[in-house]
C-alpha cells in the first residue's frame, strides 16, 4: 500500500501544474472551436425567424442612429403600441445593444454573431470559475469548460441572432462571482454588476436576480446579511437603472408588460390575439382539469427539452452522476440530522446555480406554460447546460474511479458532441440564410406595389419580424381573431396589404373576402402570391 499512496503524494505535490496544462488545453479548444464558429458565422446573410430577427433588426436600428425602435407590431400585448415604437416591450435591450457595439467594429450580421462568440468565451470563464469553486480536483474546471461548450444546445445557438448565450455569459459569470463571495465579502457589488446584465438579457435572468437576493440573505459566512445585499445593490442599481427608469417612462412600469399576460394564455396563438382575456375563466382555460393537465403537459415538454439539450450518451451519464451525488451527499447520515435546509441546500454554494435551474422550471411550467412550451425553456437551457455539466464534472473527481473510467467518461461527454459540433453550426446559419432568402423575394414586389399605391405599404402578416427586417416595409402581425378583428387592426394601423390570410380564415371566408366588393382585392404586383391588398385602405391606388 505504500507505493501507490507515495504516488498520490507525489500526484498532488503537481496539482498546480497539472491543473494549468488542462487549463491550456481547453483554452487551446476554445480558441478552435470559436475560431471555427467565426469562419461559419462568415457566411451568415439572415438572422433567421421572430426572435433574431427581432434582435438583429434592433441592432441595426441601434447602429445606424434610428434608436432603440421597431416599425413593426408584433403582439397586442401592449394596448395602444403605435407603429413605430420603442421596441423592448416584451424582449429585453442587451443583446441587441450588444450587436449594436460589434456592427461598430464589422460588418453585417457576421459582426453580431461574433459578439455571440464572445459571449460563449465568457461563458467558458465563468464555467472555469464556477467548476474551480465547488471541486479541488485540478482537472475538473477545465473538462466542465471543453465539455459544455460543444454541447448541441450551445452550438445551435452559438450563431442564432437573439438572447440565449447572453443569459449564459452573465448569469453563468454571477453564479460564480455569487460562489466566491460567500468568504470575500467585496465580490458582492461585482455580482450585482453580472445579475443586472442577466436580467438585462432574458426574463429568466430576474428569477437569478431574486434565487441571488435569497443567497445573500442566508449564506452566513462573512459578514452580517444587509452588508451582502447592500453591497449586492451597489452592482446592481447603477448598471439596471438607466434601462428601469427608460421602462417607466415608456410603460409605468419598471419591467416589460407584456409578460402579465402570460398566465392567460392558453394557446400559442393567442399571444397574437386582439385583446387577452385576464379573468379567472381566461387563466383556467376551460376548468380546473384543463389548468392542470395544461401545466402537466408543460413539464413533460421541459423535461423533453433539457434532457435534448444534451447527446443522449451524455444526457444519461450526467443525470447518472448528478443522482449519484444527491444519494451520496445523504447516505449514511441519521435521519434526525438531515435538516430541511440542509436538503434544499439553502445554507450551500449549490442554492444559486440550483436555485436558478428549479425556479425558472417551476416559473415556466406553472405561470408561463404556453409561451415556455414555445420554446423559451430550450433557449433557457443554454445556461442550464453550464450547470449539469458542472455538477456532473464535480461528481466525477470527486468519486475517485479508477482513471480508465474517469477518462473513458470524459471522451462520452466531450466526444459525441464534438462530432456533431459542425453540422448544429453549419445547420444553424443554413436554415437562417434559407428564410431570409424565402423573404427576399418580396422585395421586389413590395417596391411595385408600393408605386401603385404612392405611399408606403404596410403589410399585415404572421411574420413581421423578418418581414420587416429584411424589406424595410412597415408590417402589423396578422392578429389571431375573427375577420373583424383583422380589419379593425388593418384600420388602426392603416395595414395596405395582407399576406395569406387563410392561416386565420376558414376556406368559406376567403372565398368571401376575395369576392367582387368583399374586403381583400388581388395585386397585380404580387401575381399569384397569397398577398392582397386591402380595400378599404388603399382607395387611392394608381394599378
Amino acid at each position: 500500500m505504500a507505493q501507490p499512496a507515495n504516488r498520490w503524494r507525489r500526484l498532488r505535490l503537481t496539482r498546480g501544474r497539472i491543473e494549468a496544462l488542462a487549463a491550456l488545453v481547453a483554452l487551446i479548444m476554445t480558441a478552435l472551436v470559436s475560431g471555427y464558429r467565426v469562419s461559419v458565422a462568415r457566411g451568415a446573410r439572415y438572422p433567421g425567424h421572430a426572435d433574431p430577427a427581432f434582435t438583429y433588426g434592433v441592432a441595426q436600428n441601434i447602429h445606424a442612429g434610428r434608436g432603440a425602435n421597431i416599425d413593426y407590431v408584433w403582439h397586442f400585448l401592449v394596448p395602444g403600441t403605435p407603429l413605430h415604437h420603442y421596441a423592448f416591450d416584451y424582449w429585453l435591450p442587451l443583446p441587441s445593444e450588444l450587436m449594436a457595439l460589434a456592427l461598430s467594429f464589422g460588418r453585417g450580421l457576421p459582426a453580431a454573431l461574433e459578439m455571440n462568440i464572445a459571449m460563449i468565451v465568457l461563458m467558458c470563464a465563468g464555467t472555469y470559475a464556477l467548476a474551480r469553486s465547488f471541486s479541488d480536483v485540478p482537472w475538473v474546471p477545465a473538462a466542465s469548460v471543453m465539455v459544455m461548450q460543444v454541447q448541441p444546445v450551445v452550438s445551435s445557438y452559438a450563431l442564432q441572432a437573439e438572447s440565449s448565450v447572453y443569459l449564459g455569459a452573465f448569469a453563468i459569470a454571477a453564479m460564480a462571482t455569487a460562489s466566491y463571495a460567500r468568504r470575500r465579502v467585496a465580490l458582492w457589488p461585482l455580482v450585482g454588476v453580472f445579475a443586472a446584465f442577466a436580467a438585462m438579457s432574458r426574463s429568466e435572468g430576474l428569477l437569478l436576480c431574486v434565487v441571488i437576493g435569497i443567497a445573500a440573505l442566508l449564506w452566513t459566512e462573512v459578514s452580517r446579511w444587509y452588508v451582502r445585499v447592500g453591497l449586492l445593490l451597489a452592482g446592481y442599481l447603477p448598471v439596471s437603472a438607466p434601462y428601469l427608469l427608460t421602462n417607466l417612462a415608456h410603460f409605468g412600469s419598471p419591467v416589460p408588460p407584456a409578460a402579465t399576460s402570460f398566465p392567460f394564455i392558453t394557446s400559442y396563438e393567442n399571444l397574437f390575439a386582439p385583446h387577452v382575456d385576464h379573468s379567472l375563466d381566461a387563466l383556467l382555460g376551460g376548468g380546473w382539469k384543463q389548468f392542470a393537465l395544461l401545466r402537466v403537459n408543460a413539464v413533460n415538454l421541459q423535461l423533453d427539452a433539457a434532457v435534448n439539450t444534451l447527446t443522449p450518451l451524455g444526457s444519461v451519464l450526467v443525470l447518472m452522476l448528478i443522482g449519484g451525488a444527491v444519494f451520496g451527499s445523504y447516505r449514511g447520515r441519521h435521519p434526525q440530522r438531515c435538516r430541511l435546509r440542509d436538503l434544499l441546500m439553502l445554507r450551500s454554494g449549490w442554492l444559486v446555480p440550483a436555485g436558478f435551474l428549479l425556479t425558472a422550471f417551476l416559473f415556466d411550467a406553472l405561470v408561463a406554460p404556453v409561451v415556455a412550451g414555445s420554446g423559451a425553456l430550450l433557449k433557457g437551457m443554454v445556461t442550464g447546460v453550464p450547470i449539469l455539466v458542472v455538477a456532473a464534472m464535480v461528481q466525477l473527481g470527486r468519486a475517485r474511479l479508477h482513471p480508465a473510467l474517469t477518462a473513458i467518461s470524459c471522451i462520452v461527454l466531450l466526444g459525441s458532441p464534438l462530432l456533431s459540433l459542425a453540422n448544429h453550426t453549419r445547420a444553424t446559419v443554413r436554415i437562417n440564410n434559407h428564410f431570409g432568402e424565402n423573404v427576399a423575394t418580396l422585395i421586389t414586389p413590395l417596391q411595385r406595389e408600393q408605386d401603385c399605391l404612392g405611399r408606403p405599404v404596410v403589410l399585415m402578416t404572421r411574420q413581421p419580424w423578418e418581414d420587416n427586417q429584411v424589406t424595410g416595409v412597415a408590417a402589423v402581425q396578422l392578429p389571431n381573431g375573427s375577420l373583424a378583428d383583422i380589419l379593425k387592426v388593418a384600420q388602426q394601423y392603416g395595414a395596405t396589404d395582407i399576406e395569406n390570410p387563410a392561416v386565420r380564415l376558414t376556406p368559406r371566408q376567403m372565398t368571401e373576402v376575395l369576392s367582387d366588393g368583399g374586403p381583400f382585392v388581388r395585386s397585380a404586383a404580387f401575381g399569384s402570391r397569397k398577398i392582397y391588398r386591402i380595400r378599404a385602405t388603399t382607395s387611392g391606388a394608381r394599378c
